[in-house]
């Protein structure tokens, strides 16, 4: 029974100490629908890599939990429709604050901006992605 008693104690104490010093990843990537925002123009690769780039270098740095989202809105010139970014840290999410720019090894703000958008095959609806505890949302203005 005390062999018992101890390999249930060894079996918790490992758990515990595997969660609590596990290494934030990225998820998986969450598309909105194709209709979600109405009709809007066709999404332009070249100011949506522009705006996610701004999106990160103007709102990036360190986020933790209970901080307010940081948005972002760009348009070019003559571009139709606009294009929303998003930073957020995930609702209900424990973890230590992580910097935006790199919050997971491997994981840049602007590559996660840029592929909310273009590993969503909806019409240019983008949608998030999460890593670690940081969102990264793109959505278009209809």
């Amino acid at each position: 029974m005390v062999s018992f008693i101890a390999s249930l104690v060894t079996a918790v104490l490992a758990a515990h100490a595997a969660t609590a010093t596990s290494t934030p990843t990225v998820g998986p990537q969450h598309c909105h629908a194709a209709g979600e925002f109405g009709n809007h123009a066709d999404v332009l690769a070249r100011v949506q890599q522009f705006g996610a780039s701004m999106a990160c270098r103007k709102k990036g740095g360190p986020i933790s939990s209970g901080d307010s989202p940081l948005p972002w809105f760009v348009t070019g010139a003559n571009v139709q429709p606009g294009y929303h970014y998003e930073i957020s840290w995930v609702d209900g999410c424990e973890g230590e604050s992580q910097n935006s720019l790199t919050p997971v090894e491997g994981a840049t703000c602007d590559d996660l901006l840029i592929g909310s958008w273009k590993n969503c095959n909806n019409d240019g609806a983008g949608g998030w992605i999460d890593a670690g505890c940081v969102r990264y949302k793109f959505w278009p203005s209809s």
